[in-house]
């Protein structure tokens, strides 16, 4: 998260830019924030950064960054925890299938870690 208290910050803020990670931009229109926040954004899309830009002079990107503040909040819950399958499928599940990389690659995108089985640890 880089949050924009003033402009002339772009040249700083890009040191903090990662491509592993994705980002929350937060800025208000005060002391020039938002301009140098939307110049970072413009610099994260031409080199491949995935970030989100907030307004906080918006409600509705306040309202937007308090969900994402929740999920995030949500799943940084999810570590170290364990994911597992009790049973089994049902044989007349045609379309519904679970996939048994899909949950690891899902957690490991946000952790970084996982482990082997069918019961996963996030």
């Amino acid at each position: 998260m880089l949050l924009f208290l003033t402009g002339g910050s772009e040249a700083e803020a890009i040191k903090f830019l990662q491509k592993d990670k994705y980002q929350l931009l937060i800025a208000s229109g005060k002391a020039n924030a938002y301009a140098s926040a939307t110049e970072v954004k413009g610099y994260s899309m031409q080199h491949g950064y995935q970030n989100k830009l907030f307004c906080m002079d918006d409600e509705n990107d306040r309202e937007l960054l308090i969900k994402y503040l929740e999920v995030i909040s949500a799943l940084d819950g999810l570590k170290g925890k364990r994911l597992g399958l009790i049973g089994k499928e049902s044989e007349w599940l045609v379309a519904s299938g679970i996939d048994d990389n899909f949950f690891v690659e899902k957690a490991r995108d946000r952790t970084g870690s996982y482990c082997m089985g069918r019961d996963r640890k996030v």
